[in-house]
């Protein structure tokens, strides 16, 4: 299993691949020094913190590829607007494959 970001708003579940995360933090840190793409890297990957605030402070979803990002849960079915519980979004780094 990999590390995988995963967003919860409005009753739908996304993952994206925290490696996209972490290649992204790194490329724009790279400049710094030789060895400074994989240092960045390793830190984002380690650190769960990183990750969550560089995607939600430097990233949008179109800058995630496809193939790591995917919807894994959708709403379940309510019968009045009055069934759908608030649309705050939850961010956390789990266990899982995308």
């Amino acid at each position: 299993m990999s590390k995988v970001l995963e967003i919860k708003k409005g009753g739908y579940t996304f993952h994206i691949n925290m490696d996209a995360i972490a290649k992204n933090r790194a490329e724009h840190y790279k400049d710094e020094s030789p060895e400074a793409f994989e240092t960045e890297y390793n830190y984002t990957m380690e650190d769960d913190f990183e990750g969550v605030d560089w995607y939600q402070n430097n990233m949008d979803w179109d800058m995630i590829p496809a193939h790591d990002k995917k919807m894994v849960a959708m709403p379940q079915a309510v019968d009045s607007p009055d069934d759908i519980d608030s649309d705050d979004t939850e961010t956390d780094i789990i266990e899982g494959v995308v």
